[in-house]
């Protein structure tokens, strides 16, 4: 087997594994990071459908309260997900028309695929 001269080779294979140690960190870190922002996606989602079966019943009841659930629903979401929304709750726009801007949000911020940062 050839030995290089003037090399420490202990020093060098120590060199190689802490390498090996300090990908294998990074690597869980960013599963760690995938996994809490799938985590924060979901309950984003959840949250959207939890608003949805809450909301048909609450409209006829109490229009006013319906507004204001359907308002802070799209800033929880907004917020959950990370792409902003705090403009669509005080805007005067309709609330089909905020549901469709707040669609916009989030396709937009997911048409460049998960690794992107919120």
């Amino acid at each position: 087997m050839y030995t290089p001269k003037n090399l420490d080779i202990p020093a060098y294979s120590e060199y190689l594994k802490s390498c090996i140690t300090h990908q294998r960190e990074q690597f869980n870190l960013e599963i760690a990071r995938v996994e809490s922002y799938k985590a924060g996606f979901e309950a984003g989602v959840q949250e959207a459908i939890q608003g949805l079966q809450c909301s048909n019943f609450e409209r006829d009841l109490d229009p006013t309260s319906y507004t204001r659930g359907i308002n802070d629903l799209l800033y929880e979401l907004g917020k959950e997900l990370g792409c902003g929304s705090g403009d669509l709750r005080d805007s005067n726009l309709s609330l089909d028309e905020k549901a469709y801007r707040m669609a916009d949000l989030i396709r937009s911020m997911f048409s460049d695929g998960p690794e992107q940062e919120p």
